[in-house]
């Protein structure tokens, strides 16, 4: 009776609670701020910049009032330019700018209504808008019949332009700004406050079970490696537009009906890209599912950063005691890995969320394999875990880590050989990671057969090798970009190990260096720390200026793109190992040594990884996501059919081509994310098609009123043609269903999933996972 009794106090506390959120933010839901300006502005010379703002005296209701807190949309209509080119900002186009939570709209030349979010925390936060017309650079080249640049002409070409521009008189006005209130942000409270009780209740189950000062120790290390998501918003990274219109994508290509999603609906204009089916996302559907409960998109994708830090710091802590049995090496490899300063570089600089992810299951991928070859062969499943998570992560990454396994597994055959059951378990290990994704491999395996950017891509990946010094720096700097050999270290970004490491790389010296113990046990220490450490420097010497890599391209022209590609990129696995080998020596140390050298390793660490931090926090501001930015951008074509033109998407935007636009009639036309519907009129006698925004990838299926499917074929920059049926008139459906061997390899990994869940379960901490 007690039980349920207490059961039934936690639901009312969490009702009660529910309904204090509810009541605190409702009366704030009816603010209506709404009122119409109009601006004319014209300029006598093309290099005039005219600022315009919206003031007090100018609104009905003063815009840039205190805005109690709650979620608004900002609505901006009907922008018309009569001159596009002058009216061009930064060389792209008028900018609406809301200040207080760094958001921008992107208003289009013609008449347009542009609607964005926005979501006031703060009791009185304030709204500022301002509208800025301005003059691109012109940039022009005219050659002779030699190919030599030919100054005259190219100086008349400038005046002519200039002058051309300085008669035009530019001109523009805006008919409608509108501010309302919603109650997304009440729901999104409500759901983030239930998430919130929800994650008590548990920690407050396992209270009494968990090691409550392990947890408490990684999770300040999660803290701390996460310090830049505090802020509440995301920063600048060089592939950041790029993974969040992934998050985006999910989310609508499950709101399409798709699962899993192999189209991503949102990109390219809403076009599509398959880019869901050939980079993998297994990971990104947490942030996904948390937009779908109306999480903002940076709070959504900062929670899951922070429990990827979280993840890899317990990864890094259970594999460190299983090799180990030893809780200060395990503490010492969680804080070397979680801090690594390449690791957080990918995470916020580079913003290469695949990558990170690829690197949080390295320790269980060692742990595994470790004990595949020469532990408890029964505990293979930790192995399949690790694998799994990379192939789940990053292509290029699963690339490279076979390699090495392969590599590293011909190395330690006579293990195998002196016992079978140990070859047994190496079978069960590839065998279930080939099946628990193979729902990913086969769509994978056949879409990548099609004639796509990503093959025709060439660049001279061995150039951007880095100098062994860059190695070394104790103070790491946050910015900065890969820059080729010959520009020089100016302007790149850090490749540094870090204090932490640096200092470790001591303590192996000194510890290989002394006396051998005679116990079996730390000899084996002794072993591994030499060999993690051989390995390390290995992968940190194919980084750098001084590895043959252009005479081994030169006899294996595939390494440049298979091996090679960014040599910098071995700095994580590098990182890992020297990290394992750091691990491994402390071991061989006395208990009052190990905590010791503990403090200093985890001080080191703080030093380098916290001032990239600061630098990265002090030199990268917000980074502007809005409606337009995220899923839409054309700045990454990798995935598109080749000769494609992306930028054309975007202004070809939902027009539709008609063969012969005289004897078809299209009306009744819907789209949603990869979904359309329309009715069409046919006078014709022969077959006619037409052209619809979509990019053309297999696995569409148009339908016509009957159930009949449709032609499917691609028109002019590879934009999806559907050939029209000869009736007089019909409705078309138009969606993305994949093919019957993608929905068969998904049941297929389903029901291995649950066998092998089931065998884990069965198995329990004896055999699996202890």
């Amino acid at each position: 009776m007690k039980k349920y009794t207490k059961i039934l106090i936690c639901i009312l506390f969490h009702l009660l609670s529910l309904l204090l959120v509810w009541a605190f933010l409702a009366p704030h839901q009816k603010l209506d701020l709404a009122y119409t300006w109009n601006r004319s502005e014209q300029t006598e010379t093309a290099n005039v910049e005219w600022n315009g703002t919206v003031y007090t005296s100018q609104t009905t209701q003063p815009l840039h009032q205190a805005l109690p807190r709650g979620s608004y949309t900002l609505t901006v209509t009907a922008l018309q330019a009569d001159d596009y080119d002058s009216l061009r900002v930064h060389g792209d186009m008028p900018v609406c700018s809301i200040y207080s939570n760094s958001v921008s709209c992107m208003l289009s030349q013609y008449g347009t209504e542009y609607t964005i979010p926005f979501e006031n925390y703060m009791e009185g936060n304030q709204i500022f808008l301002s509208f800025y017309q301005g003059t691109p650079g012109i940039g022009m080249n005219m050659f002779d019949d030699n190919g030599r640049l030919d100054e005259e002409a190219y100086q008349e070409a400038t005046r002519e332009y200039t002058e051309q521009r300085s008669r035009k008189r530019p001109s523009f006005t805006i008919t409608e700004i509108r501010l309302e209130s919603n109650s997304l942000m009440t729901w999104q409270m409500l759901v983030s406050c239930l998430l919130v009780l929800l994650l008590i209740d548990f920690v407050l189950l396992l209270w009494k079970r968990i090691d409550r000062k392990k947890w408490g120790i990684l999770f300040l290390l999660a803290l701390f490696a996460s310090i830049p998501l505090l802020r509440g918003y995301i920063s600048y990274g060089h592939d950041t537009l790029f993974h969040v219109s992934r998050v985006e994508g999910i989310k609508a290509g499950l709101l399409a009906g798709q699962f899993p999603v192999r189209i991503s609906a949102e990109q390219f204009n809403g076009y599509g890209y398959i880019s869901s089916a050939l980079y993998p996302e297994l990971f990104l559907y947490f942030p996904a599912v948390l937009r779908l409960l109306n999480i903002p998109l940076t709070t959504s994708y900062c929670i899951f950063w922070f429990c990827i830090n979280l993840l890899t710091a317990w990864t890094a802590w259970i594999s460190f005691w299983s090799l180990t049995k030893s809780r200060t090496g395990a503490y010492a490899g969680s804080a070397l890995f979680t801090l690594l300063p390449y690791r957080l570089s990918s995470i916020y600089l580079r913003g290469a969320a695949g990558e990170a992810l690829a690197l949080t299951f390295f320790p269980l991928i060692l742990w595994g394999v470790y004990e595949v070859f020469f532990g408890d062969y029964r505990k293979w499943p930790v192995a399949v875990i690790g694998y799994t998570g990379v192939l789940q992560s990053h292509i290029l990454t699963v690339s490279s880590v076979v390699l090495y396994s392969v590599i590293g597994g011909t190395c330690c055959l006579r293990a195998l050989i002196r016992n079978r059951k140990r070859i047994f378990s190496l079978m069960a290990l590839i065998i279930s990671v080939f099946f628990l994704n193979l729902w990913f491999l086969v769509p994978f395996l056949e879409l990548y057969r099609l004639p796509l950017w990503v093959k025709h891509m060439r660049n001279d990946f061995l150039s951007h090798v880095i100098d062994p010094g860059q190695l070394f720096s104790v103070l790491i700097h946050g910015d900065g970009a890969s820059m080729p050999l010959e520009a020089g270290t100016a302007g790149e970004m850090s490749y540094s190990i870090g204090l932490g490491m640096i200092l470790g790389l001591i303590l192996i010296l000194v510890v290989l260096s002394g006396k051998k113990a005679k116990d079996s046990r730390t000899r084996g220490f002794y072993k591994t720390a030499f060999v993690c450490l051989c390995v390390s420097v290995l992968f940190y010497w194919t980084t750098t200026v001084y590895f043959p890599w252009r005479k081994i391209e030169q006899a294996f022209p595939f390494v440049s793109s298979f091996i090679a590609n960014l040599p910098w990129r071995r700095l994580g696995v590098a990182g890992f190992f020297l990290a394992a080998a750091i691990v491994f020596a402390l071991c061989c140390l006395t208990p009052a040594r190990k905590k010791g050298c503990l403090a200093l390793l985890i001080a080191g660490c703080i030093v380098s990884s916290g001032s990239f931090l600061h630098s990265y926090m002090a030199k990268n501001g917000p980074f502007i996501i809005d409606s337009d930015t995220y899923g839409k951008g054309t700045e990454d074509v990798l995935y598109l059919l080749y000769g494609t033109t992306g930028s054309i998407l975007r202004t070809r935007g939902n027009h539709i081509d008609i063969s012969s636009p005289k004897e078809v009639t299209i009306d009744g036309y819907a789209k949603q994310y990869t979904n359309i519907s329309l009715h069409y009129t046919n006078t014709s006698t022969i077959l006619q098609w037409i052209d619809v925004p979509l990019n053309y990838y297999p696995g569409y299926v148009a339908m016509d009123s009957s159930g009949l499917s449709l032609p499917l074929s691609f028109g002019p920059n590879y934009v999806l043609r559907v050939t029209i049926p000869e009736y007089p008139e019909g409705t078309i459906t138009l969606s993305y269903q994949g093919r019957r061997l993608y929905d068969i390899s998904l049941v297929v990994s389903l029901l291995y999933s649950a066998g092998f869940c089931w065998y884990m379960w069965r198995k329990g901490e004896k055999s699996c996972i202890s």
